[in-house]
């Protein structure tokens, strides 16, 4: 699913809509070490910026996972994707920042239209 049959997959979310946690949704993957840590810190200030303009908390775990995971290695992106679908259960919104889908978002995004969680757009964060 591309950007823009994702914008029509959507459910429109009604203006004024109050969220307690957003879960946000970035590329991570990329093909050096140095450009995965750019796509951690990017998480973290969307975190940030979507946290102050939902006032709400927002929640990125591909911010830090990589940290403790290699996502290089099979089985612990297999973990790390685990962790990410099972705390976007506990979500109540899911944020695409930016209009690249990569495979991690497209699975996240995936989850929540089955769940039935808002899914919202952020394209000019940075």
């Amino acid at each position: 699913m591309d950007y823009d049959m994702l914008r029509l997959a959507a459910d429109p979310v009604p203006h004024g809509t109050r969220f307690r946690k957003l879960y946000v949704c970035s590329p991570l993957s990329a093909p050096s070490w140095l450009e995965v840590n750019e796509n951690m810190h990017n998480a973290r200030y969307y975190a940030a910026a979507v946290g102050r303009y939902y006032g709400c908390r927002a929640v990125a775990p591909h911010a830090w996972l990589p940290l403790m995971l290699d996502d290089n290695d099979p089985a612990e992106r297999a973990l790390a994707l685990e962790f990410g679908l099972k705390l976007l259960e506990t979500c109540d919104g899911l944020v695409v920042c930016g209009k690249r889908i990569s495979n991690g978002m497209r699975g996240e995004i995936e989850r929540a239209l089955e769940l039935g969680i808002p899914i919202l757009f952020l394209e000019d964060m940075r």
